[in-house]
């Protein structure tokens, strides 16, 4: 009878976090449909994409996926399988993931377009990596997008654009 007992709370306990996992799981929105929706660039812009793909979520994901910050500011979350992007004006930028102790710096020339992995180094330790277009794109095809809500960029209602008015 205990045997009986426990296999139904173990069961239970299943069931609860598979319909959580189920109800959880973000809209599957690919890299094309976002990419053929998005505004065009001004020439005093770039673009960045973010995304790690990984084999398996962090532990720490499940609690909070480790977040991105663009010029000492958060803009995103680094979630396993997942990618989103920032408009932002040309120039020099500086990325950080909250985890990581590691800083990079990348330039962006008019109407650039720079992709940016979360590259796992070891336990709970996620790097951003620059990494060019051909490889980024094979990688980001296969995540789901996981940034703000796309009708509202689309639309415009969550959008704005990055002030990009320099004193000369």
């Amino acid at each position: 009878m205990k045997s009986v007992l426990i296999n139904i709370i173990v069961l239970f306990h299943v069931v609860v976090f598979l319909h959580g996992s189920a109800t959880a799981m973000p809209q599957q929105i690919t890299y094309d449909e976002v990419n053929n929706k998005l505004p065009n660039l001004d020439e005093e812009q770039g673009r960045i994409y973010f995304y790690r793909i990984s084999s398996q979520p962090l532990i720490k994901d499940k609690i909070s996926p480790p977040g991105v910050w663009l010029n000492h500011q958060i803009v995103g979350k680094s979630i396993s399988g997942g990618f989103f992007f920032v408009d932002v004006c040309i120039g020099e930028h500086v990325v950080n993931i909250s985890n990581s102790g590691k800083i990079m710096k990348l330039n962006l020339s008019p109407g650039e377009i720079a992709y940016i992995e979360a590259v796992e180094h070891s336990f709970n330790d996620v790097r951003p990596s620059l990494v060019d277009s051909d490889f980024a794109l094979k990688k980001i095809k296969k995540s789901r997008y996981t940034g703000a809500k796309l009708r509202d960029i689309i639309e415009g209602d969550n959008y704005s654009k990055p002030n990009c008015h320099f004193i000369h």
